[in-house]
């Protein structure tokens, strides 16, 4: 994959609302700065500041995955975001060192390890047509394109 700068964008360039999420999710013991509904799985995601993913059902009474976790990012009080590729296969989620992590959703296994941040990475979307496509963006405000 290769990054490039887009100045001037302001979130992702395609438009498409990052979810957040301020308060803990009930059974984490981490507050949880942003979630993620997974596409095709009824699953949500939570960011902790434990520095892990959380998977928790999507159905009441939403309880929390034990067997699956995604670790290897550092999340540091930042709010650093995460989401699912449009298959569902991937996750993506920034990190407080400025990588851009992805894992295998079925595995938690890391998929892929990008560097191009300078400073914290909090965003990361995948493009909602072109599943090939990753914009992330930093704390310092630069957005960067991979494909």
């Amino acid at each position: 994959m290769a990054g490039g700068v887009v100045a001037g964008v302001a979130g992702p360039p395609w438009g498409v609302p990052h979810p957040t999420c301020g308060p803990g999710v009930s059974q984490e013991r981490y507050t949880c700065p942003s979630l993620a509904l997974h596409p095709r799985e009824p699953v949500f995601l939570a960011q902790t500041n434990g520095n892990y993913l959380a998977l928790f059902s999507a159905v009441w009474p939403y309880r929390m995955s034990r067997r699956r976790r995604y670790e290897g990012h550092k999340v540091e009080g930042y709010s650093v975001g995460c989401e699912c590729s449009p298959d569902g296969d991937l996750l993506v989620t920034g990190s407080a060192d400025g990588r851009v992590l992805l894992y295998c959703f079925r595995t938690a296994s890391r998929a892929r390890t990008l560097h191009g941040h300078t400073q914290a990475c909090v965003g990361a979307t995948f493009h909602p047509v072109l599943p090939s496509v990753l914009a992330t963006c930093s704390w310092e405000g630069d957005v960067k394109i991979w494909h």
